[in-house]
């Protein structure tokens, strides 16, 4: 009798949260909002928009009057993820397209965004990188305010800040990253599905772009990318793997045979913490981007000639939400978009290009990407299968966890364990003349590194026993590690 008394209250009690909604909808533009007159900027009906005469055209200007400016903008399109929200709206005819992008309040082992004011520094941060390799994509920051109009989505945005500094907002408000929306067909995955782009041209010009931006690239603070920060990044990754692994269990996926990655990357490290020292003392640690993928890339043309030469990148949506995420490797970046590459494009569509390479095209690009950065391949080899692995891991549960896509999760699945079962037979083969070959050019770089920076302290004071004893030291682990024949 009582839930029956209760089910037919819930009439009246939907009716009760709908006037409350109103009511708190009322009061945010009575209380929050400025009083100063307010624009229809962006209406899915151009021909009613209330947007002043002569709106700008280009988006330099358009940022300009959005930073002087505040008003609605009716919502097209939101694309979520876990702890992220890109928000479309509409745009008159010929107008610059813009779009938003949020956080969420979200909060587990890789997110903390339940707390407004953490969210404005991450977008302080993803704005000061981001503008350097996406020149003139993101306009500044802007406070919203996310309101439903009889079943319309709204946003109220306020004036645009260009250059926001974190003194300068308010702590309980929320803010969005404002952008210019770019076309599709220019996004790197797009042009990598239709054909649009020369392959074999296409991707080494990609890889040459990367390796313009990575030498440009600051050094990261010396308590970043130290070995142990490489450790406490792989427990991560191997704690949401698993958590992976559980949610694509019901999938009929092999669970134990894909654990084994997890086993030897934990191997690996062991194996390569001396590697990771050596890079971190040679100053490879980098403010990266820290995602870069196929999605997060557009290549468009500098000139209206249409010469790829005259090309350029553009890349968006850096990590900006964990500094250990970012203060990496170049070889660990470059390791995402070699993995991305290798999914989206198995073999050469042209003959002749298979012919001419005779290699895979993520080969190309990374023989190519090294070339540029004039790093030596089979020096950085076991590195760079060490982190195709793990950002194979990484692409794996953020595809299953937080971006709901499990199909993609699978296959970045399968990638996974395909680089580990490679980097399992880094440690099975010629262990012991991978290591003297690495000792060996090391030594041989080194007295050149000395010579040429006598007053650079971390490497002068490195006493050249010392690289002598490491040798040693690694080749008796490896000894004692490979099996008995």
């Amino acid at each position: 009798m009582y839930v029956t008394n209760v089910l037919d209250m819930l009439p009246f009690l939907r009716q009760i949260a709908t006037q409350v909604s109103r009511l708190l909808q009322i009061f945010t533009w009575e209380v929050l909002m400025p009083s100063t007159d307010v624009q229809i900027i962006g209406q899915s009906n151009p021909s009613i928009s209330a947007s002043p005469p002569n709106l700008p055209n280009s988006i330099q200007d358009y940022a300009a009057y959005l930073a002087k400016n505040e008003g609605f903008f009716e919502v097209k399109e939101e694309i979520s993820s876990s702890a992220t929200k890109v928000i479309f709206v509409y745009d008159k005819p010929d107008y610059p397209s813009i779009c938003f992008k949020i956080w969420k309040p979200y909060n587990d082992l890789l997110y903390s965004t339940d707390n407004l004011a953490k969210c404005a520094d991450y977008l302080i941060e993803g704005l000061k990188f981001n503008s350097l390799h996406a020149d003139g994509v993101y306009l500044g920051i802007a406070p919203i305010i996310e309101m439903d109009d009889q079943g319309k989505k709204k946003i109220w945005c306020g004036k645009l800040i260009e250059k926001p500094r974190r003194r300068d907002l308010k702590p309980k408000r929320q803010y969005a990253l404002v952008m210019e929306k770019l076309e599709e067909k220019r996004r790197l995955d797009y042009q990598l599905h239709d054909d649009s782009l020369d392959l074999a041209d296409g991707i080494a010009f990609l890889a040459k772009k990367v390796a313009s931006m990575h030498n440009q690239l600051r050094k990261s603070p010396r308590t970043m990318g130290r070995p142990s920060n490489i450790e406490a990044k792989l427990a991560l990754n191997r704690s949401r793997f698993e958590d992976a692994l559980t949610s694509l269990d019901d999938k009929d996926t092999d669970r134990e045979k894909y654990r084994e990655i997890d086993i030897i990357m934990n191997d690996a490290y062991k194996r390569y913490k001396k590697y990771f020292q050596t890079r971190y003392k040679c100053h490879s640690i980098k403010r990266c981007h820290g995602d870069l993928k196929a999605t997060n890339l557009w290549l468009y043309p500098s000139d209206s000639s249409g010469d790829e030469s005259n090309y350029k990148l553009k890349a968006l949506d850096c990590i900006d939400f964990k500094p250990e995420f970012c203060h990496i490797d170049v070889l660990s970046d470059i390791a995402m978009l070699a993995i991305d590459i290798e999914m989206r494009v198995e073999e050469w569509s042209n003959k002749s290009d298979h012919k001419l390479y005779n290699k895979k095209p993520v080969e190309h690009f990374l023989d190519t990407y090294l070339q540029e950065v004039q790093e030596n391949k089979d020096l950085v080899s076991p590195l760079l299968e060490y982190y195709m692995t793990e950002k194979a891991m990484v692409c794996t549960f953020m595809s299953v966890l937080y971006d709901n896509q499990p199909l993609l999760g699978e296959q970045y699945l399968k990638t996974a364990y395909y680089h580990a079962q490679k980097l399992k037979k880094l440690f099975e083969s010629s262990v012991e003349s991978s290591n003297a070959q690495f000792f060996t050019l090391l030594q041989s770089v080194l007295p050149k590194l000395q010579k040429l920076t006598e007053n650079w302290p971390v490497v002068s004071q490195l006493p050249f026993t010392a690289w002598q004893s490491s040798k040693k030291t690694i080749q008796d682990q490896d000894q004692a590690s490979r099996p008995n024949k």
